[in-house]
Formats: C-alpha cells, structure tokens, sequence
C-alpha cells in the first residue's frame, strides 16, 4: 500500500480531474451514491445503508447472511474515459472484505463486470489506504455512465471476481473521496529488481517478492496453489510501461529452481515466440530472448509459468498413453485421440492423478534482469515446435578474415544478415563446424542466422 501511495505521489503532474471528484465534505450529502437492498448479481437480502458523516462516505450493512456484499452505486457516475483513465479511492475498511469487484455501463448499456478488473484490499484497517483502479480496457471515446461497487472476498488463486462475502450487521466501511484522473505511466525498458520489484505487482495464482539470491536481486515468484492454469506476474499499468514501438526483442534471466518446465511473455493481447520450454532445477541462470516484432505501442508485459503441454489433437495415442494438458496428467483409455482436448474429452481420456497437480507450489523462479531493447540476441526465430536444446557458437567475435560457426546439434544452413535485414550471404553446410568467410564484409554490425533440424537460432556478429 505504501509502495501505491508513493507511486501517487510521484505522478502527480500527469493527473487532471475530471468527472467527480467525490469528495464527501458536505453534510447529509452522498452526492449521487447509493446502496441496494439487491445485488447486481442477483443475490438476494444483504441490503446497504448509504450516508454521510463528517468528511466521508459511510456503507454500513444491515443484516448478516444471507445477505451479501456491501454494495455501492452511482447511477449518473458520468466519467468520460477521454479525459480519465484511472479511478483513485480512498478508503477505510472496517469491514471483513477483501475483493472490489467493479461493474461499469458504458455509455447507457446493461452493467457490464468483466470490463474493469477488480483489485485487493485490505481487511480492518487502522487507517485510510488508497486505492487505483485502471480503466483504460475501456475505449477512449466511451462514457461510464453508471459504476457499481461489490465489497467481496479476494478468492485468490482464481481472483478475478472474488467470493461472496456475508457480512455480519453493521460492519462499516468509510470512504473519504472517489476521484477520476487521467494517468500517463512512465515508460521503463530495463527491470533489475535489486531494490523492489519494479511494479510487477499484479498477479494471478502466483505470489512475487523482491530477494537477493546468488547475491542477485532477483523477482522470486512462486505459484500458490496447484492449479490447471498458469502461474501469472505482470507489471502494474499503475506504475510503468514499456516501449513495443522501438524495442523488438525481450531478454529475461532467470534461475528456475522448480519443476515448472513452460513460460510465456505476452503482451497486449499477444504472446512472443518461442514459447519457452525452459530448464529446471538450474543451478545458475540462463537468458531466455523473445522476438517481439508484432509488438505496437506501450505494452505491459505479463510472465505465465507452468507445465509444458505434451498432449496435440493431431497425434495417435496407444490404450494407457500418459500425456500432459493443463497442468495434469492424463491417460488415454481407448486408443484414440479426438481433435478436442482430453479434459473434455472423458470418453478417450481420463485425468491420472489431481487436476494441475504437476505445477510446481514448493520451488520458486528467480528473475534477475528483464530487458526491452532492440539486439536480438540468440533469439530463436522459427514460430514452429522448436526443441530447446539447440545453439551455437561463434568465434572470434569480433570477427576479422572469417569467423567459426560451432554446433554439436550440427549445422544445415548459415546465412547472414545486415541489421536492417538485408541477406548478403547464404551457405549450405553438413558438419558441427563451419568456417565462413568475412574479409568481403563492411565494418559493422551482422545477424548470422544457424538453421538445423532441431530449429533455427540467431546471433549478432561485429566486424572490424
């Protein structure tokens, strides 16, 4: 909570006020907000009297079960997102909830929940926090003509629109003002963690914290529960963004000290190739890099963590054939295999064991540095089935006369690229060690591009 105030703080010169603010200063006045004796999903009883003492809002419930979730509504809310972007509460909970959940009209149509993301709070508090609500999944152009307010319980690991919460009679909850404001995140490209965790705070079935190990500063994220969905951590729109415009590629070092074999980085909707089959139980760390090349605009960038799926609709499965899906193993018990997946599938397939069992909740990862920039690094470019055991070397580096091309996995094609992607040179090769030839080539900067059956990979070159 601190760590949002500050944030507040800080921004403060991007902030213009807009629709509201509700402040709550004057006597008898709750300036337009209002309980409901039903809830807007339905729930019966539960009914919330809504006043106004002092300098705030006061929501008290009336009576216990089976009412549900101290509410609050502003029928003619009236907040343009063409000059708002965000929704800054402050509040006393003396209550036991711990979820807001936010349903919103836009411009006159039915209440819609699944638009603004709900977010946590704290349960009896001593004193007032301060909350920021992002609503920018809303169109720029549209209107939230009504805002609706469920106070439930954050039912975290799957916290997207919380439990219901029973209250007993006449918890409180105070809340000192609702303002609108317009919020321009500054942009960030480089994450260290060796402070904090550089605003990757929002999380799903997962838990992160700021720690050193190995003397790094490093993000530990861990997942909570055993679950059939991934494990998620993403950098809150409320502290930074990234720049997608100029930056291509993603760079990430970690140390994966679970079992959890599968990470994604997605994006604005988008996830960037490869999907990582990574290793475990590492004893140092590796660098994972990501071509983002589709991406556009600000992102905000989002880490998954599971189980890598071995089950494809395509393949042929044999009677007692053990495959993973969703975090589960799951065995065949026909010999046949439909184009759906197995957990729909109960008459080809059948779960073997607990359902997510095989996600790791014991072992963290380590992040130590996340980078956005434009050096592709030994980004693996096929968007195929790529095996992650496949690399290279190349040496000297920087390269005079010719330059030594190394793989075990050994070597089909080499071709070589100028920065702006310009190919200038092309070879076919049957051997692990290539020698190419470079004297011909202009002082500066080359993308050699390895091919071979286990997939293709790229690393930048220097010529003197």
């Amino acid at each position: 909570m601190k760590r949002i105030i500050t944030l507040l703080l800080v921004a403060i010169p991007f902030f213009t006020f807009a629709q509201g603010p509700w402040e709550f200063n004057t006597a008898s006045d709750t300036e337009g907000w209002v309980g409901a004796t039903t809830q807007v999903n339905g729930n019966d009883g539960g009914s919330t009297v809504v006043s106004q003492s002092g300098t705030s809002l006061i929501l008290t419930t009336t009576n216990g079960n089976p009412g549900k979730n101290p509410n609050i509504n502003n029928p003619s809310a009236g907040i343009s997102l063409a000059s708002n972007n965000r929704l800054e509460i402050n509040l006393k909970n003396n209550s036991g909830a711990t979820w807001i959940r936010f349903h919103v009209s836009i411009d006159g149509g039915a209440l819609n929940n699944g638009i603004v993301p709900g977010i946590a709070i704290t349960a009896s508090d001593a004193s007032f926090q301060t909350y920021v609500v992002d609503l920018s999944k809303v169109a720029s152009t549209s209107t939230i003509t009504q805002i609706y307010l469920e106070f439930k319980k954050d039912n975290t690991p799957n916290n997207t629109n919380g439990a219901n919460y029973n209250p007993s009679a006449d918890e409180t909850i105070e809340i000192d003002y609702i303002k609108p404001f317009s919020f321009v995140a500054p942009t960030k490209n480089s994450f260290t963690f060796d402070a904090d965790v550089d605003g990757f705070t929002t999380l799903l079935r997962a838990t992160a914290v700021q720690t050193t190990e190995s003397t790094r500063g490093t993000l530990q994220m861990t997942a909570v529960s055993a679950n059939t969905g991934d494990s998620k951590v993403a950098l809150n729109s409320n502290t930074f963004k990234v720049d997608g415009t100029t930056n291509k590629y993603a760079h990430i070092t970690l140390k994966n000290s679970s079992t959890n074999t599968r990470f994604v980085l997605s994006a604005g909707g988008s996830s960037y190739v490869p999907f990582q089959t990574y290793t475990i139980n590492d004893a140092d760390y590796t660098t994972y890099d990501f071509d983002l090349s589709t991406a556009t605009g600000n992102l905000q960038p989002e880490l998954a963590f599971g189980v890598q799926t071995t089950w494809t609709g395509t393949s042929t499965y044999a009677i007692d054939d053990i495959v993973i899906f969703q975090n589960s193993n799951y065995k065949n018990l026909t010999g046949v295999n439909t184009a759906d997946n197995p957990k729909n599938d109960p008459t080809n397939w059948i779960i073997d064991g607990a359902e997510g069992a095989l996600l790791d909740i014991t072992n963290s990862i380590y992040i130590d540095s996340i980078v956005f920039d434009t050096d592709p690094g030994a980004i693996v470019l096929s968007t195929t089935s790529v095996k992650n055991d496949f690399y290279f070397t190349v040496y000297p580096n920087p390269a005079k006369d010719f330059i030594v091309i190394d793989s075990p996995k050994g070597i089909n094609k080499v071709s070589v690229y100028t920065v702006l992607g310009k190919l200038i040179k092309t070879e076919q090769v049957t051997s692990i060690k290539h020698n190419l030839d470079t004297s011909s080539f202009a002082t500066g900067v080359y993308l050699v591009r390895v091919e071979n059956i286990n997939g293709v990979a790229t690393k930048r070159i220097i010529k003197n």
